[in-house]
């Protein structure tokens, strides 16, 4: 399987991370996250900041969230194994903005840790690991982009960088800054991989009222159909919900381990598009080195289009060719006719000479006008003569009275404002997600959607019935070393950030 980079994504409740200073960071909890949930420093202002780090294995790291509002520092103070720290701008032009807020600088293979200080208002989704030759990958999840050489569309795909507007909470950019849409049932995405699991992302609007369907089948086998509608009783649409970034379409579990092939098809656009961002998948292989390659066949046309196709090329070029049975008949035929003209002819002079003779063809002065009997040889088309009989007339009939007198034959007849990231767009638990919270769902990472349900929402090969009810509940994570402080002189807390533009890497 060719691929430039393969890039691993890490949770931002992964126990990879170690959230610290003066109190606990607060999970938020809404669909827009990756996996339902976002953590962030909720206490943290102008003069109060959260700090964190991550350990990981790879050769560089980013991450992804909100970034923090206009009005707060827009920048952070980061080390790398223990460095010296350095200042680094979230890169935001138009704060808040959910986005890749930093990128590591490229590291050696093997283990690092990274240490971010001076974190206010800004939130922390998910982290993107680079992956090296030797990088471990079991138990991980690998993320691939649209834009990754190894997915394969088919039919009317077209690429986007917009940003999305979920509603509620701050603009954002997708996955990599881009997506591949359609609106064109039919279309198809194929997806070749080597894994035990695989789950489909892309961004879905809850903001327009209609139906959105797939279908998602695993090496030819019985498809598994996708609905997502939106109605007028939609939580979400009900809520003034818009474009739900991080949307998981289908999930699918428990396949071998192994190599498979995904096809994505598009059934319905029924006043919705089909936003793809990008797929995760648990991999069967132990680094990037034992990787298998797998190698995409682009389909062929269908034997009944083929032979059509051969059929029709056979056809006009049978039609092109020189006709040369009907030339040859039309030679032989007219030859034949002419030796019975001149027989005719001949004999019938001789038999003007015998007076006493009755011809078998009765040409009496009184009865008939003098004249000869004569043949008329017309060549059709292949082979096909046409023989006619007139009276050639000796005196009563002139060659004018025969001029015009055509006869035809044709075988073709003619034809004719600045709002919290994290502000509560509805009070009930996103049954939708699958168990009683995200952090609960996050761990055990299942989809939910199970067919066509009454809403949209995932599909999951665990057929699991779910709604789209919104949630927006708070969980605070226990810090490690992370002091308590006294809460009166804290300033007022602002609300971490947003979606934007990507920070270069």
């Amino acid at each position: 399987m060719a691929t430039s980079t393969l890039f691993l994504i890490l949770d931002d409740i992964s126990t990879n991370f170690t959230y610290g200073g003066p109190q606990n960071w607060t999970v938020n909890e809404q669909p827009p996250w990756y996996g339902g949930t976002s953590t962030y420093p909720a206490y943290a202002n102008a003069s109060t900041f959260g700090s964190f780090e991550v350990s990981f294995e790879g050769i560089s790291i980013a991450f992804t969230g909100n970034t923090p509002a206009a009005t707060l520092p827009q920048s952070i103070m980061v080390s790398i194994d223990g460095g010296t720290p350095y200042n680094t701008s979230y890169m935001d032009p138009t704060p808040q903005s959910y986005l890749q807020w930093y990128q590591s600088p490229a590291l050696s293979e093997g283990k690092h840790t990274i240490s971010v200080d001076g974190v206010a208002g800004t939130s922390l989704d998910y982290a993107t690991i680079t992956v090296g030759q030797s990088t471990p990958l079991s138990g991980k999840k690998i993320i691939v982009d649209n834009d990754d050489p190894t997915v394969h569309y088919s039919g009317s795909w077209t690429r986007n960088t917009a940003e999305f507007v979920p509603g509620g909470i701050p603009k954002g950019l997708p996955f990599r800054n881009s997506t591949h849409r359609s609106t064109t049932p039919g279309d198809t995405i194929t997806f070749l991989f080597s894994g035990t699991s695989i789950a489909v992302y892309g961004i879905f609007s809850w903001g327009d009222l209609g139906t959105l369907a797939a279908t998602y089948t695993i090496d030819g086998g019985t498809p598994v159909a996708g609905s997502y509608p939106v109605t007028t009783s939609s939580t979400r649409y009900v809520g003034g919900a818009l474009e739900n970034s991080n949307f998981q379409f289908v999930s699918l579990d428990s396949l071998s381990a192994g190599a498979h092939t995904l096809v994505i098809n598009v059934t319905q656009c029924l006043n919705h598009t089909f936003i793809f961002d990008y797929i995760t998948y648990t991999p069967s292989f132990s680094n990037l080195a034992s990787m298998p390659s797998l190698v995409y066949t682009a389909p062929a046309s269908s034997p009944t289009s083929a032979a059509t196709a051969s059929a029709t090329a056979s056809q006009s070029a049978s039609s092109k060719q020189t006709p040369v049975g009907g030339i040859v008949g039309g030679v032989v035929g007219g030859s034949v006719a002419l030796v019975l003209i001149a027989f005719v002819v001949i004999w019938l002079r001789r038999r003007k000479a015998k007076e006493n003779i009755t011809s078998p063809f009765d040409l009496s002065k009184e009865a008939k006008p003098e004249g000869a009997f004569v043949l008329s040889v017309i060549h059709i088309s292949r082979g096909m003569i046409l023989i006619f009989a007139f009276w050639f007339l000796d005196s009563h009939t002139s060659p004018a009275q025969l001029e015009g007198q055509t006869i035809s034959h044709s075988r073709f007849p003619s034809n004719g404002g600045t709002v919290s990231p994290f502000q509560d767009e509805d009070s009930r638990t996103p049954a939708h997600l699958g168990l009683a919270t995200f952090a609960d769902r996050k761990r055990v990472r299942n989809g939910n959607l199970s067919g066509t349900t009454s809403g949209p929402s995932p599909v999951s090969s665990t057929a699991k019935n779910t709604s789209d009810v919104a949630s927006s509940s708070a969980t605070n994570l226990t810090s490690v070393a992370s002091p308590a402080s006294d809460l009166s002189s804290r300033a007022s807390v602002s609300s971490p950030p947003a979606y934007e533009a990507i920070t270069a890497q």
